[in-house]
């Protein structure tokens, strides 16, 4: 299900809703998920990356 894809994107279910209420085929609504940026994954990489930074500023 499109649903699935899309949650495991990180995007919410109303999100899902509407872009489903435009009338895109299933198909269509799973090559949107694939597409998109894991917005949870590039959250934490940015963290990590940012802590990295700060530690080797104190160094």
């Amino acid at each position: 299900m499109p649903i699935e894809c899309w949650r495991l994107q990180g995007f919410s279910d109303e999100q899902f809703h509407k872009a489903a209420a435009t009338g895109l085929s299933d198909a269509q609504l799973n090559k949107m998920a694939g597409n998109a940026v894991t917005v949870p994954v590039i959250s934490a990489l940015g963290e990590k990356i940012k802590d990295i930074y700060w530690r080797s500023c104190r160094a």
